[in-house]
């Protein structure tokens, strides 16, 4: 994942905390392991967001990681209103979800987000709400199956069409999952 999509959906989860009165900051090692990148490439980019005056924070003596304190108001605007800040190295597609989760299929067509990569659809399956923690692990697992298969050289049709109808039934989830098959087809 490129540097502006990690600090998009750092800023994004501080935005998100911020509009559920729920700051906790976050753990770089956990968030790292979430959106599938090396803690390090967290760090930077919590470093950046911090050194541009998007997130509250300040640097410990013998750190070069800053602590933060919560989303500035800089960092407010910048996700409500992405376009005015084009200068910004942040992935502007992904800040600019509405909201910490994807509702019906109609919302998530009209949504300017676009899910780059696996790593986008377990933040997508972590954030959604309104599902048990068996049921998110098992959405997890049905997803991995379906990028193990499309990593194949020979896909299986079948599989791929059962895969894909045991997943209909998530319709915040289906329309992204699409998404990622048809740019996945189309490579090939």
């Amino acid at each position: 994942m490129k540097n502006p999509d990690v600090r998009a959906h750092v800023l994004r989860e501080f935005y998100d905390q911020e509009m559920r009165n729920e700051y906790h900051g976050i753990d770089s090692a956990d968030f790292a392991k979430r959106i599938r990148v090396p803690q390090r490439q967290i760090e930077v980019a919590l470093k950046y967001l911090v050194d541009t005056g998007l997130l509250k924070g300040t640097y410990v003596a013998g750190t070069d990681v800053p602590r933060v304190f919560g989303i500035a108001a800089l960092g407010m605007d910048v996700v409500d209103n992405p376009s005015k800040f084009r200068d910004i190295e942040i992935n502007q597609q992904i800040i600019s979800v509405s909201g910490p989760v994807y509702g019906p299929i109609t919302q998530a067509q009209q949504s300017s987000h676009v899910t780059q990569d696996w790593g986008d659809v377990t933040v997508d399956i972590d954030r959604h709400e309104g599902i048990t923690s068996e049921e998110r692990e098992s959405i997890k697992r049905i997803v991995k199956d379906l990028e193990k298969l499309l990593s194949q050289d020979n896909i299986s049709q079948s599989r791929l069409q059962e895969i894909l109808t045991s997943l209909k039934r998530y319709n915040w989830l289906y329309p992204i999952i699409l998404n990622i098959v048809q740019k996945i087809l189309k490579i090939r």
